[in-house]
């Protein structure tokens, strides 16, 4: 290249450089951190103290921000019905749906299983349900908000015994304490990660990290839906059981049972749009999980499952869920749950903590977890 004058030019042609895996994964770690620590800085100085003042202040179509979590209440047609939507993101699952009855949208940026100041979030959705009167209740979430809608939805069914909360968790882990180096989920080991730098969020993991006394609350239904070719997912959900509880298998290996529901039933342009959009937002986890993931296969999936209720249909259907009689021994195998966990819990807490491995793990490894 000459510069004026016909001399060489001192700065070299630039060229494109197309992004690569590593510049994606290095913006989504600065994204990612950006955001715990803009949700680290609303808990310090949030204005709003107290579940009281929460549901004093909270405005249908509005949001706000209490000790780190960011709620949106929007109303719909039915307001005796309240569906609270838990994200693994900081912005807010299923926004752009369409409901015909109240719901309360819930992210938490901090972590993304929901641990953190969870007593004070089912606290706060008791007097929001409170104040405006819902006679029904559920709470869903996917992956990591799958298992805060297991913690939240059980600590909100304590809170309120003489209610029936009702839960529909996509392809949750039941439990993330004590910590499992063989898991095959970059973002399970990452979440341990922050936890180890973080004396706060490491106490909340081990008190709030095993949701599986939901099962045995006598006010609480529990929906299970995971993907049925996922080996993780269908484990970790079938271990969830009681008189209460159901599963829901869907024929997908993805990582994102609620995507392969929400598609069902609706035509082939929605479909196609509903996949590129799958794709363009996929997630490291789902990625790691499905091995891999492509056009053909998800609208594959999505032929699969026509047989199954959608996403909508399972909402509608939750509320109208009611109790089952437990059997009579339910009561002596709750006792011996609960003997069980507490001896786990002390059993590894004297125990020295193993390594936390980083978050990538070798595709065969992958496979045969």
């Amino acid at each position: 290249m000459l510069a004026a004058g016909g001399a060489p030019s001192e700065t070299p042609p630039t060229r494109s450089v197309p992004a690569t895996d590593g510049d994606a994964r290095a913006q989504r770690r600065k994204r990612r951190a950006a955001a715990l620590a803009a949700a680290e800085a609303a808990a310090e100085g949030d204005y709003l103290s107290t579940s009281v003042q929460v549901a004093r202040a909270i405005r249908p179509n509005a949001s706000l921000s209490y000790f780190g979590f960011t709620l949106f209440l929007r109303p719909g047609a039915d307001s005796s019905r309240l569906l609270v939507i838990l994200s693994t993101k900081p912005g807010f699952a299923l926004f752009r749906a369409s409901f015909g009855h109240d719901v309360l949208f819930v992210s938490d940026a901090r972590v993304p299983y929901y641990v953190q100041r969870s007593s004070r979030l089912a606290t706060a959705i008791s007097r929001i349900a409170d104040r405006f009167g819902y006679e029904k209740i559920s709470i869903m979430g996917g992956s990591k908000a799958g298992f805060g809608a297991l913690l939240i939805g059980g600590l909100l069914a304590q809170l309120k015994p003489e209610r029936i909360i009702r839960i529909l968790a996509f392809q949750p882990r039941v439990y993330i304490w004590p910590y499992e180096p063989e898991r095959s989920v970059p973002g399970y080991h990452r979440a341990h990660a922050y936890a180890a730098a973080n004396p706060e969020r490491k106490e909340s993991m081990r008190r709030n990290g095993n949701a599986m006394f939901v099962a045995e609350l006598p006010n609480t239904i529990v929906k299970m839906i995971y993907s049925e070719h996922n080996v993780g997912d269908r484990a970790q959900s079938q271990l969830l059981t009681g008189p209460n509880v159901s599963h829901l298998p869907v024929p997908t290996a993805i990582h994102n049972a609620i995507a392969i529901l929400n598609y069902v039933g609706k035509s082939d342009d929605d479909v196609r749009r509903g996949i590129e959009r799958m794709l363009a937002s996929v997630t490291e986890d789902e990625q790691e999980m499905a091995g891999g993931i492509d056009a053909e296969t998800l609208r594959q999936d999505i032929r699969n499952a026509s047989h199954l209720p959608s996403l909508m249909q399972l909402i509608a259907e939750s509320f109208s869920w009611e109790l089952k009689p437990a059997p009579v021994w339910w009561p002596l195998a709750v006792n011996m749950r609960r003997a069980w966990r507490e001896a786990q819990h002390w059993y590894y807490a004297t125990r020295p903590e193993p390594t936390i491995r980083g978050a990538r793990k070798p595709r065969e490894d992958v496979a045969k977890s």
